[in-house]
C-alpha cells in the first residue's frame, strides 16, 4: 500500500531564509534538540547527499531510533529528500519511507509579499500490509511536522536577534610520509589525545571517542586559557572529524563559534594528505574583537599530523 501526507507551515521569513536552515545540517540539529523528541544525532558526512543522520529518540517511542540517508539537495529549487535506509518506521512493515522538504517563497503562489516563506513537507511511504500493524498509517503522524515549522521560526527569530559576527576560515594542507589507514586509525581514536599529553600539561575526556566525546584540554601559560571541545563529527568512511570549542579558550576570547575539521585522504602508498580547516565567528560588538581574531592560528593545529609521524615512526621501530 502506498500513501503520501503532506502538510505545510507558513514561516515568517523569507524563503533564502528557511532554505538556510533546511538545506543544511541546522536542520537535523534543530530536530534533534526538539522536546520530548529525540535525545541524540550522529551525523556522517557534511550535508551533502549521501549524509547518513542516526536519530535516537527518548524512552516512551514506538521505536528508538532510525537512519536517514540525504538523496536529494536541490538549492536551485530549495527541495530535499531524506529516505530512512535503517529501523524506525522500517521496523513496523514499512518497505520506503521518504520525506520531502520544499521552501517556497509565498511571491511564487502568488502572495503579497517576500518576508514569508512556505514549508511544505511530504512524507511518502509504502507499506507491506502483510508485516504492518493495524495502526502503521498512523506512524508518519508522529514526526510532528507542525512542530518542525516553529522550530525553524524560532531559531531563525534568535539568530537574526543575536549579534553582529566577525566570521573567518583558514586551511591548511599537510603530507604525511604514511599510509592513509593507520594514520587515521591513530588520528581518529582516543590515541590521538594521548599522544597531546606529550605537548600540553594534561588532556582528560568523557566519553568513549565518539560523536559527542568532551576533550579538557590544560595548556601552557600563554594567552589563551584552557578549553574544553566536542566531537561533533566521526566519518570513518570519508576519514572526517570535527570538533567544535565549546567552553574555554577562545570562547572566553570573543570567539562565538570555532570548528576544527581534519580529513586525510590517500595520496599514493605510503603517503597521506592532511587536509586541516578552522572556521569561526567572533561577536562584532566586542571591542577586542579584531584583534582576538588573530588567535585563531591553524598552524598550531598542524603538530597533530607531527605527533601522528612521529607515533606511527617508533611503532615501526619497535615491531
Amino acid at each position: 500500500m502506498k500513501g503520501q501526507r503532506v502538510h505545510e507551515y507558513v514561516v515568517p521569513f523569507p524563503a533564502p531564509d528557511v532554505w538556510g536552515v533546511v538545506g543544511s545540517l541546522e536542520l537535523p540539529h534543530l530536530l534533534s534538540n526538539m522536546p520530548g523528541v529525540h535525545r541524540n544525532l550522529t551525523v556522517m558526512g557534511d550535508g551533502s547527499v549521501g549524509t547518513i543522520l542516526i536519530f535516537l529518540y527518548i524512552a516512551g517511542w514506538p521505536f528508538k531510533g532510525f537512519r536517514e540517508r540525504i538523496s536529494t539537495l536541490d538549492h536551485a529549487n530549495r527541495v530535499k529528500d531524506v529516505d530512512v535506509v535503517q529501523g524506525g518506521v522500517l521496523n513496523y512493515g514499512y518497505t520506503s519511507c521518504r520525506t520531502r522538504f520544499e521552501v517556497l517563497d509565498l511571491d511564487d503562489q502568488g502572495g503579497s509579499t517576500g518576508t514569508s516563506s512556505t514549508l511544505r513537507t511530504t512524507v511518502s511511504f509504502d507499506i507491506d500490509e502483510n508485516k504492518a500493524p493495524q495502526n502503521a498509517v498512523e506512524m508518519v503522524a508522529l514526526m510532528q511536522m507542525d512542530a518542525v515549522g516553529k522550530a525553524i521560526a524560532k531559531y531563525l527569530v534568535e539568530k537574526k536577534s543575536r549579534p553582529r559576527k566577525l566570521a573567518g576560515e583558514q586551511s591548511l594542507e599537510q603530507v604525511l610520509s604514511w599510509p592513509v589507514a593507520p594514520v587515521w586509525d591513530v588520528y581518529s581514536s582516543l590515541k590521538l589525545p594521548e599522544l597531546f599529553r606529550r605537548v600540553f600539561p594534561d588532556v582528560q575526556w568523557q566519553g568513549d571517542g565518539s560523536v559527542g566525546t568532551i576533550f579538557t584540554v590544560t595548556l601552557n601559560p600563554g594567552p589563551l586559557p584552557s578549553y574544553k571541545e566536542k566531537l561533533v563529527t566521526l566519518d570513518q568512511q570519508r576519514r572526517i572529524k570535527e570538533l567544535d570549542v565549546i567552553e574555554g579558550g577562545v570562547r572566553e576570547k570573543d570567539f562565538t563559534f570555532y570548528r576544527l575539521r581534519s580529513q586525510f585522504v590517500e595520496n599514493g602508498p605510503n603517503s597521506t594528505l592532511f587536509k586541516i580547516n578552522i572556521r569561526y565567528e567572533l561577536n562584532a560588538s566586542a571591542p577586542t574583537a579584531a584583534e582576538n581574531m588573530k588567535l585563531a592560528n591553524i598552524r598550531a593545529v598542524s603538530m597533530a599530523g607531527d605527533l601522528v609521524s612521529d607515533y606511527l615512526k617508533n611503532q615501526t621501530k619497535g615491531a
